[in-house]
């Protein structure tokens, strides 16, 4: 299958509602510290609209999306640059495009990109429902900070900036 993917092909979209407690128990697993996952309050107290998914859960679910579109493909490495906060009970939807493609000694190797800036090409292969909010500057320290992988089982999920342990 991986002949006939282009540069430019659409990703299908995972379109998924996450639950607080799906949230709730994602966090628990994969001990996410802070109760800025469970808690509206808390999260408000940190100047967050409200509770909040974890970035290795958003980065899960796009795993997700991409096991889903190639199942016979392997991941070995999914980086990500996030845009803005995703919260749990609203519609989530993971979609892209491909924007490179490479022949490698082990097979293809494919690349999707979603940012705000390539908006206008996104619009034009997804339509118009195709939204980009800016996040407040200084927020990839506190982030970058805060965030690490987590190992559940056999699934290893982290930045790009971390290499599987």
């Amino acid at each position: 299958m991986t002949d006939e993917i282009e540069i430019g092909h659409e990703i299908p979209p995972l379109e998924i509602v996450v639950s607080a407690e799906d949230v709730r128990r994602y966090a628990t697993v994969a001990q996410m510290p802070g109760q800025r996952f469970v808690s509206d309050e808390v999260a408000r107290k940190e100047g967050l609209p409200g509770r909040i998914l974890p970035g290795n859960m958003s980065m899960a679910l796009l795993s997700r999306m991409l096991t889903e579109w190639l199942p016979q493909a392997r991941q070995e490495r999914l980086g990500v640059t996030f845009r803005g906060i995703v919260q749990p009970g609203k519609p989530i939807r993971c979609s892209g495009f491909v924007t490179d493609r490479r022949e490698t000694a082990d097979g293809v190797e494919l690349a999707a990109y979603g940012d705000p800036a390539r908006e206008q090409s996104a619009r034009a292969a997804f339509g118009p429902g195709v939204e980009a909010d800016d996040v407040a500057p200084g927020w990839e320290d506190a982030w970058r900070a805060f965030h690490g992988s987590v190992r559940v089982g056999p699934l290893w999920v982290g930045p790009p900036w971390e290499e599987p342990d």
